[in-house]
């Protein structure tokens, strides 16, 4: 079997036909259509949330104040201790 022949056809890709480009093509403009109406949505969607929230906001204030004072009364009854650690790599130690 001589193989000289072999190596050269595996040399010469075959072109691509015309009509195969223009699909594909058409085919990645059809999903960059859909990924940025999807985008699109997407930011409406979170403008509505954070206005929603704004609003809701807006209208407890005073709500949100209470909680939050009841949480501070709440944990002022207890007492926390800060501390601090020295780490040093004497030794030869890794100090990470």
């Amino acid at each position: 079997m001589d193989c000289s022949k072999c190596e050269k056809d595996k040399a010469i890709a075959e072109p691509v036909p015309y009509i195969a480009h223009e699909s594909g093509a058409a085919r990645q403009e059809r999903i960059i259509t859909k990924l940025c109406i999807a985008l699109v949505i997407c930011i409406v969607l979170l403008a509505c949330c954070v206005f929603t929230c704004f609003k809701l906001n807006k209208n407890n204030v005073e709500k949100i104040e209470a909680i939050n004072q009841e949480w501070l009364d709440y944990l002022s009854q207890y007492d926390f201790e800060s501390y601090a650690v020295d780490v040093s790599s004497d030794g030869g130690g890794n100090a990470n």
